[in-house]
């Protein structure tokens, strides 16, 4: 199983600090009254960025791993979050996804792949994304005119009947939070439920900023 974490150091800091060491879990997700002595296991390398390492815990009732996955890494995918929302602007801003792939991939580059891998490493990306954006403008309903992209979403401020939404500075999983915090409360779960399936990440319950 794995967990979103809000490790205790900025993004930048986390290798040098090697923050993943400090890591703590709460509780066992499958014994939220406690009592099975989840205990550390240890951490694994991702292979991108260079460095970082997720801390996993253990719960020696089912035998079950529990990773907790920095908040600032994609899931399911090399490198971080805005990493992966870079390449979605892109997606936006270029006519086809062949040139997406040639810019984010080119030949040139060290690590150059054949023009379909390119345009498949583009897609794996921009699959899920695209999803959620859908989710979002879909159920939310002071989004209803707006176009599932990141240059729509692109806002400063969304201002609902439950908050406001301050969205400037944030990248996709913070806007997809900050959104849903002030969605109808009749949305919010199913907001959460679409997002979690498609990103596979936690979603927190924090209250909007009035």
């Amino acid at each position: 199983m794995q967990l979103i974490w809000h490790p205790p150091v900025a993004d930048d800091q986390y290798v040098a600090e090697c923050a993943w060491e400090r890591a703590v879990l709460d509780e066992c997700p499958f014994h939220a009254g406690g009592g099975c002595g989840a205990r550390g296991h240890g951490s694994y390398p991702r292979e991108h960025p260079v460095g970082v390492r997720v801390p996993r815990f253990l719960c020696p009732v089912l035998g079950v791993t529990i990773s907790l996955l920095p908040a600032f890494l994609a899931c399911r995918l090399p490198g971080t979050l805005d990493e992966v929302e870079s390449v979605i602007d892109l997606v936006e801003r270029e006519p086809s996804i062949a040139a997406d792939a040639e810019v984010a991939r080119p030949a040139a580059d060290e690590q150059a792949v054949t023009s379909i891998s390119a345009a498949r490493w583009v897609h794996r990306r921009l699959r899920p994304v695209v999803a959620v954006l859908l989710a979002l403008v879909t159920l939310l309903p002071e989004l209803t005119d707006c176009r599932p992209t990141l240059a729509a979403i692109h806002v400063h401020y969304v201002v609902t009947e439950h908050g406001i939404a301050d969205l400037h500075g944030l990248n996709l999983r913070q806007r997809a939070e900050t959104l849903i915090a002030i969605a109808h409360p009749e949305f919010r779960a199913e907001l959460r439920r679409q997002t979690l399936e498609l990103r596979r990440f936690d979603l927190g319950r924090g209250s909007p900023r009035r």
